[in-house]
């Protein structure tokens, strides 16, 4: 009887491990001017493991592609003032082509996401030193620093420095439209004119809430097992 309620236990806990861990579809974004567009980033990020990327300007995007090339239904709209794109120089570097826009703060609305869920989100510095957070749910304790002259042109994100080219914001929770709100404002100890600057997001559902039901279904039919068995 112990023997099989330990296999059962380990079946619950590899299953748990399955689901949990598994790499759910990613969103890249490649923040860029489309009337100067040359090339695409085609890395995986920090967050992915397709290499498909979504290139899109100040207007913002909707019905974005995952990082497999498949429709999702989400958008992207970076709701600011004066907007304007910039890239410098054009080519497949991330960084190198951003968007740069004022007044400081600014918006980025992601919608069509699904509702009530938990999502990191990558977010990739274009110039200047900046803070982000998700509306609603407080300062996420992560700041850039400038990257004024820092791998402006490389394309492997091992060179890339998390804090300082990106920060990773963890468990943002989607409302329940199906939207998160991410705000940039420039950092203190660095503002210059204003300006903020994003280069690209990668956004990718957190798959917890699956292991979570599936490890609490698991243990109800283990202790129904040990309960007949003991009956």
């Amino acid at each position: 009887m112990m023997k099989k309620f330990l296999m059962g236990l380990v079946i619950v806990i590899s299953l748990i491990v399955l689901v949990g861990g598994s790499n759910a579809a990613t969103i890249n974004i490649d923040f860029q001017n489309p009337t100067i567009l040359t090339k695409i980033y085609n890395g995986q990020g920090v967050l992915g493991s397709g290499t498909y990327w979504n290139a899109v300007g100040h207007s913002g995007a909707t019905n974005l592609l995952d990082d497999a090339g498949n429709p999702t239904g989400v958008g992207v709209d970076p709701s600011l003032i004066q907007n304007y794109a910039n890239a410098i120089p054009p080519g497949d570097a991330l960084l190198a082509d951003r968007i740069i826009f004022g007044p400081d703060p600014g918006t980025v609305l992601i919608s069509g996401l699904t509702a009530n869920s938990y999502f990191d989100i990558a977010a990739y510095n274009g110039f200047y030193s900046q803070k982000y957070s998700i509306a609603g749910q407080g300062v996420i304790p992560a700041e850039s620093t400038s990257i004024q002259s820092a791998n402006l042109n490389y394309d492997n994100f091992g060179s890339w420095v998390e804090g300082t080219h990106y920060v990773i914001l963890e468990n943002a929770l989607s409302d329940g439209n199906g939207q998160i709100t991410l705000n940039i404002e420039s950092s203190p100890s660095f503002n210059y004119g204003e300006a903020i600057t994003i280069a690209g997001l990668q956004i990718s559902q957190v798959p917890v809430p699956a292991a979570v039901w599936l490890f609490g279904s698991g243990l109800v039919g283990l202790a129904g097992f040990r309960r007949s068995r003991n009956a």
